[in-house]
Order: structure tokens, then sequence, then C-alpha cells
């Protein structure tokens, strides 16, 4: 028998375990928050490019100015300026510039992309080469992972 009080070697050590335990499920917690922290902070810049390509889109005239048509650019126009939402098809840039003109992602791996569609009036999910409504889509990418995406339809004349 044990006159002696005080803590024996088996209790010390698995203190030790415990204690360890407990710091490195901490630190494991505070990495997860940071990670957590870092995809909104990149989803809500995304969510932020997407609605801005979308406001673009829709201070666009839906007819070219000068040749009065529509669906895509003209003989002449460059890729990076767009006259009418038409313009927009197939428009991708990276990096993208975000309302304030400033480069998102300078390292390249940040993309913004556009497509001008004609749709169905009646059912706006399909395609229609005559119909009257442009289905407008902007899709933020980063390295290669779908961030944000967002929708606009105008209506057009044919």
């Amino acid at each position: 028998m044990r006159s002696e009080r005080g803590f024996g070697y088996l209790e010390v050590l698995l203190a030790l375990v415990v204690v360890a335990s407990a710091v490195s499920a901490a630190g494991l917690a505070l990495q997860s928050q940071a990670l957590a922290q870092r995809n909104l902070e990149e989803r809500s810049l995304a969510r932020a490019l997407a609605s801005e390509g979308l406001e673009l889109a829709r201070t666009l005239p839906l007819l070219d100015p000068e040749t009065g048509l529509q669906g895509g650019l003209d003989a002449g126009e460059l890729a990076g300026s767009a006259d009418d939402v038409g313009d927009l098809d197939d428009r991708s840039e990276s990096p993208p510039r975000d309302a304030a003109g400033q480069l998102v992602g300078a390292a390249g791996d940040w993309r913004r992309a556009y497509s001008v569609e004609r749709v169905s009036s009646l059912a706006p999910e399909q395609l229609d080469p005559v119909g009257a409504l442009l289905r407008v889509r902007v899709a933020v990418w980063r390295a290669e992972l779908l961030l944000a995406e967002a929708t606009a339809w105008r209506a057009g004349e044919r």
C-alpha cells in the first residue's frame, strides 16, 4: 500500500494525453474556421463579380447602336468592347475587373465568362433560335471551380 499522497506516473501521462488531445482539437477547429472564412470570402467576391457582370448586360442595348443587328461581335469590333448584349456571348475575362476597375486575382486563376442565348418565352430553359427572350448567364470560376453563377432574362426583338 502506498501511503504518500500525489500523482503517479500513469495519472500524469494520462493527463498529458488529454491536454494534448484538447490542444490538437482546438488547433484543428481554428484551421477549419480559417478555411471556411476564406471560402466564404471567395464565394462572396464571386457572387459580386457575377452580379456586376449582369449589371453590365442590363446597361447595354439589345441591338447594336450602329448596325441595328443583334447576335455577337460585328465586323471590326474588338472582343473587349461590347456595345450591345449580344457582344457578351462567349466573352471571357481572366482576370476579371470589379466595379471599381480593379483586377481580381492577378495570378490569373479567376475567370468570368458570359453566355447570351435566345430562349423560348414559354419555356425559358429551352433554347429557341427565333425566340424573343435572351438569357444572359455570368459564371465566375477560380482555379477551374465554379464559385458563382447568375442569370437574367431580357426581352428582345427578332
